[in-house]
């Protein structure tokens, strides 16, 4: 498996689906039938893994979501 790095551009495996559900959500692992409950913050980062952004920017994106001030220290 490879290290993800501040860098690393995130992106959900193809078999993977996100249902929202209340105050959370469910990620379903099609090929497996398994299945994951989350939380609101979990929710809220899935959302922002497109196959687009990198984890630094699913953070500052996370951080401003819930006003929050990241640091590079506090990341790492």
């Amino acid at each position: 498996m490879a290290e993800i790095g501040s860098e690393s551009v995130l992106r959900m495996a193809d078999d993977a689906s996100v249902q929202h559900v209340g105050d959370g959500a469910v990620v379903l692992l099609a090929r497996s039938g398994q299945f994951y409950t989350c939380n609101g913050t979990t929710e809220a980062f899935l959302d922002k893994v497109d196959g687009a952004r990198s984890l630094d920017q699913i953070v500052v994106l996370l951080s401003d979501e819930f006003e929050i001030i990241a640091t590079r220290s506090a990341l790492y």
